[in-house]
């Protein structure tokens, strides 16, 4: 949940001014600020945008909290305890994740919204920038390299990375992601008897910056099939 109101409100700021997709050093960059790196591997063109200081260390290992919650209360059996266990996942499998940051100044952060949504204020209505936002909330250049450089040195593939550095996306074979996250990954049948796999115990991961979660650890959720009222 918190992960979503992030997001949002990252959106919701960042997308409300027009951004110049062709100014120089954004070719590569979406109008959701995703870069795909295999044209741009880093996060160095962003340094003018945010501090390149690293938050205060934190102790590690990072606990992520959450996920074996989500996958009983999604798929969890009918008295409320684990799924059904079908064996492990086999090392080799590739799967595609993501590892969030979290936002700094949360503070200044709910203030400025609250500002922006008063009629009475006068900031109301003047929304930020993609850049404004990711210098004043975002994560720093050093906390985002930090992850880069971790999860480059795990073996994982960084597939994406984005210009407000609250997001990096990965991909990396199943035996890779449970060395460093220190989780099994198994397999489990939902109620209806398909099959998804996760991981056997809330990951954890060795980064002496702060991480917000890890997504897609699991496949548990299965996408609504879309329907004529969906338009």
């Amino acid at each position: 949940m918190e992960r979503g109101i992030i997001l949002i409100l990252s959106v919701v700021l960042a997308g409300c001014t027009t951004h110049d997709a062709g100014a120089p050093g954004n070719n590569t960059t979406t109008d959701a600020g995703a870069t795909d790196t295999s044209t741009d591997d880093a996060s160095s063109d962003d340094a003018a945008t945010g501090s390149d200081v690293c938050s205060p260390p934190v102790a590690t290992p990072q606990q992520l909290p959450g996920e074996v919650a989500q996958v009983i209360s999604g798929c969890g059996s009918l008295d409320g305890g684990l799924p059904p266990l079908v064996g492990p996942l086999p090392s080799s499998t590739v799967l595609s994740f993501d590892i969030g940051l979290p936002l700094r100044n949360q503070s200044e952060l709910n203030q400025l919204l609250a500002e922006i949504s008063d009629p009475s204020s006068p900031e109301y209505q003047h929304y930020l920038t993609p850049d404004q936002f990711a210098a004043m909330f975002g994560p720093t250049v050093c906390d985002y390299d930090a992850v880069l450089a971790w999860a480059k040195a795990q073996g994982f593939t960084v597939t994406m990375t984005y210009s407000n550095r609250d997001l990096v996306d990965l991909s990396a074979p199943a035996s890779s992601i449970e060395a460093a996250f220190h989780v099994t990954l198994d397999v489990y049948l939902r109620r209806d008897g398909t099959q998804f796999y996760a991981p056997d115990m809330d990951p954890s991961i060795d980064l002496t910056v702060p991480v917000l979660d890890a997504l897609g650890l699991d496949n548990c959720d299965v996408p609504m099939p879309a329907t004529g009222n969906d338009r």
